[in-house]
């Protein structure tokens, strides 16, 4: 009896990572590790830009504008745009979310290979050199 539980999954993580989605393409990474990949990149890119705003605030001595440019004023926000092209880049945003959403799944899909799979046989290394090119 413990031999057949000890190869049937037991966790709900073995249990997601034995399933194979219908929506993977042949020579692709799988769907769901492009998933996860996008969404590391997406927490990445949160921590940058919040390192940079931070970098931004903290040293305000080494602007390349003064900061009496960048204080409050009516209906501004820190960077002197009122709520009309605060809306309109909010706007722009989510346009351009959904763009590169559509763009990247679509390469996926139309383009077998462009986010390519693991090699499977990791006997047969490549050298720095192919590696490179």
């Amino acid at each position: 009896a413990e031999s057949s539980s000890s190869s049937s999954p037991s966790t709900l993580s073995e249990i997601l990572l034995s399933m194979k989605s219908s929506l993977d393409v042949e020579g692709s990474m799988p769907l769901k590790e492009l998933a996860i990949f996008f969404v590391i990149c997406s927490i990445v890119r949160r921590f940058y830009n919040a390192y940079l705003e931070a970098v931004y605030f903290s040293f305000p001595a080494l602007r390349t504008q003064p900061p009496k440019e960048h204080k409050l004023k009516q209906k501004k926000d820190l960077m002197g745009r009122d709520l009309e092209q605060v809306e309109s880049i909010d706007m722009h945003d989510k346009g351009t979310m959904i763009s590169q959403f559509m763009l990247n799944f679509g390469l996926y899909f139309l383009l077998p290979g462009f986010y390519p799979a693991a090699i499977e046989d990791v006997t047969e290394h490549q050298s720095f050199q192919e590696r490179a090119i």
